[in-house]
């Protein structure tokens, strides 16, 4: 060979996840030019198809069946070398039996050489620098001045918004013991100062970040970047910026990222892959704490409560944050070396790994009592108390370091807990106002009040007309109201204006189990949809839900005389309001879409003073001592354009009574 080669060193790859060892080999050419160093994966190192490549064709081997086998033997007994490990991911491990947090310019925690080589070299930003010192002040003064600053991020905006996001920080490097955890995502317009906010944010964890562009992760990037690149920023802050409303396909590729990330994010888990040989890889969870920017929510309860419920969400509006104090934090030079001092301080004081996760058990009893009452989520409690804890353990470093009293870090304290809460409660409110199953009922109670859908007693027959289908009946205890999945579902469809889709039946059941208290089915019929029910002596499959969800919406009135589906007279109408007798209203008071034919209803009009007139035909008109409550308590009415008409009876053949006929 016209040259020399030499391993200098095994070099173990160490990720997080898997390890990978490596030979690192120095060429020498024959005229004793010197070439860049190279590693070689040892299971390829005995195959020598690495040589030419890697040496750019400097080197030659002669033919011959063992040349490459006496080369890699020589290679090999010629070289004296070291072993090292070279760690691909940040944030804490233990080393040498100590824990130490590894960040790209090596380890705190330890005086030893850490060696790091991040899968990127952007992630190089995440250098956690040591404190620049300030003319004039001792090193614990300049800290005490760079607390001073960071917290000022509190300030610059409501405390709905200030407060979860630094609490969120913090969360970072104490997430190994603390971790229950949302993923979360900062809503706002173009211009709410979101992403600007969220880069002060990101300043605390690296000296690299000079400017807003310098954000490692956008919605561009593929779901495996994201992967990775949350794997390997364990305890740090990755902030994924600047989604925006796209149609089409690039639009659903952005919702699908966001989603996927929440929802595995939410459960620390992570897409399996296989290796060549068919075995599982080690899987790469996102391991940093994780913040995505949008202009919309890309989660929201309405297409999914399971991920929307997996992220705590920032809703910041033009004028919620001050450009002025925002600037101003954007001139601190120290932020990133606030958050050395602080792992510092962890790595002096171990303890926090105990007594943080007790602390946490403490406040998650107190935060169960919210969701009793209704007033957050049962996902919200374990994150909350895990961010109060969280924001509680760097107050306690800002005591110790004298930049704040106690008093002062208990009042902070509070008014994180109570953002946390308020910010909960909202997300909450808005989950179960765009929900499934609220969507579901919006439409239902539409189609109701407006005469496109019908509720029917029991004991009356289930019938489709032109614009309005029966989509159930009341049940006779007066608690519940039967809805037939087909008819429901048909209607809905067709009610959806939005062509924002609906959700199966099947997928919003369970929800309505649990959010309406609809009726579960039996142990037996586990897994179905609805419950069976007798109508008629016939079992029908319904989805049984309280009546009190109704309110709003005329439903049959069981106290009123049996149906006959007949209009009526103007004789009958006297006698009814003579003698105060009620007559079955199946649709009384709808809203019609449609104008009423004339040969079929009648205008009610006011006149005042407890009497109103009725135009039974063209130039015959009655008038009744009734108000229109009256007669809407008694015959069938309907409602259109702000105008009451009356049922009356239809001529059913030449010889019949003009006033008298079935109602269709």
């Amino acid at each position: 060979m016209n040259g020399n080669i030499e391993v200098i060193e095994a070099v173990r790859h160490d990720d997080g996840a898997e390890t990978r060892d490596y030979f690192r080999l120095r060429a020498t050419t024959e005229s004793g030019t010197v070439l860049p160093e190279f590693e070689v994966p040892m299971g390829e190192f005995d195959l020598m198809s690495w040589l030419t490549p890697k040496t750019f064709g400097n080197l030659r081997v002669e033919p011959g069946k063992t040349t490459r086998d006496r080369l890699r033997h020589a290679i090999l007994t010629r070289s004296s070398f070291g072993q090292s490990v070279t760690y691909g991911d940040y944030g804490w491990r233990i080393i040498d039996g100590r824990h130490v947090f590894i960040h790209a310019d090596g380890a705190i925690g330890t005086d030893a050489p850490i060696r790091v080589e991040p899968p990127s070299e952007k992630l190089r930003k995440y250098t956690l620098s040591p404190l620049d010192a300030r003319k004039g002040l001792d090193p614990k003064q300049a800290l005490r001045l760079a607390i001073y600053e960071s917290l000022e991020f509190l300030r610059v905006g409501k405390s709905t918004i200030t407060h979860p996001l630094y609490a969120s920080i913090w969360h970072a490097p104490v997430l190994d013991v603390l971790p229950h955890r949302s993923a979360v995502t900062i809503i706002g317009e173009t211009g709410s100062l979101k992403s600007s906010l969220s880069f002060e944010a990101q300043r605390h964890f690296g000296s690299g970040f000079l400017t807003i562009r310098d954000f490692v992760a956008n919605f561009e990037s593929t779901s495996t970047a994201m992967e990775i690149m949350g794997h390997s920023l364990h305890n740090m802050l990755l902030v994924v910026d600047d989604a925006w409303p796209k149609a089409g396909r690039e639009g659903d590729k952005q919702r699908d990222l966001c989603r996927r990330m929440i929802h595995t994010y939410g459960n620390g888990s992570s897409r399996e892959r296989a290796t060549p040989d068919v075995k599982l890889r080690a899987s790469r969870e996102i391991r940093s704490v994780l913040w995505l920017t949008a202009e919309t929510d890309l989660a929201s309860a309405s297409e999914g409560a399971s991920t929307s419920n997996r992220a705590l969400k920032i809703h910041v509006q033009k004028g919620d944050i001050d450009g002025k104090k925002l600037a101003s934090l954007q001139l601190s030079k120290n932020p990133h070396a606030v958050t050395r001092a602080y792992i510092q301080w962890l790595a002096d004081n171990p303890s926090w790994r105990t007594t943080l996760p007790n602390r946490h058990r403490d406040i998650l009893f107190e935060l169960r009592e919210l969701v009793a009452k209704g007033q957050i989520q049962a996902r919200q409690p374990e994150v909350l108390a895990s961010l109060i804890i969280a924001m509680e353990s760097f107050l306690g470093f800002c005591v110790a370091a004298e930049a704040l009293l106690q008093d002062a870090a208990n009042a902070i304290l509070a008014e994180t807990r109570a953002a946390l809460i308020e910010v909960a409660s909202e997300q909450t409110e808005i989950s179960r106002a765009t929900s499934p199953v609220a969507r579901y009922m919006r439409l239902i109670k539409s189609a109701l009040n407006t005469g496109r859908a019908r509720i029917r007693l029991p004991e009356e027959p289930l019938k489709s007309e032109p614009g309005c289908a029966d989509i159930g009946w009341a049940e006779s205890t007066g608690t519940h109201v039967c809805l037939q999945p087909e008819a429901m579902h048909s209607l809905l469809v067709s009610l959806d204006s939005e062509k924002a889709g609906i959700a199966p039946l099947r997928d919003v059941y369970q929800q309505m189990v649990s959010e309406l208290g609809a009726t579960p089915p039996t142990a037996s019929e586990k897994g179905r949809t609805g419950v069976k029910r007798d109508r008629g002596g016939v079992k029908q499959r319904v989805i049984e839900i309280p009546i009190e969800h109704f309110e709003g919406v005329r439903l049959p009135d069981r106290g009123a005389a049996p149906s006959t589906d007949e209009g009526i007279t103007s004789e009958e109408l006297e006698r009814i309001l003579e003698e105060g007798v009620e007559k079955e209203v199946p649709v009384s008071g709808t809203v019609r879409t449609a104008e009423p034919s004339p040969d079929e209803w009648a205008p009610l009009t006011d006149l005042g003073d407890g009497r109103v007139s009725i135009e039974w035909e063209t130039g015959n008109t009655q008038q009744y001592a009734a108000t229109v409550d009256a007669v809407r308590e008694r015959v069938q009415t309907m409602e259109f354009d702000g105008k009451v008409y009356v049922r009356k009876a239809l001529r059913s053949s030449p010889g019949d009574d003009p006033m008298k006929c079935t109602v269709h």
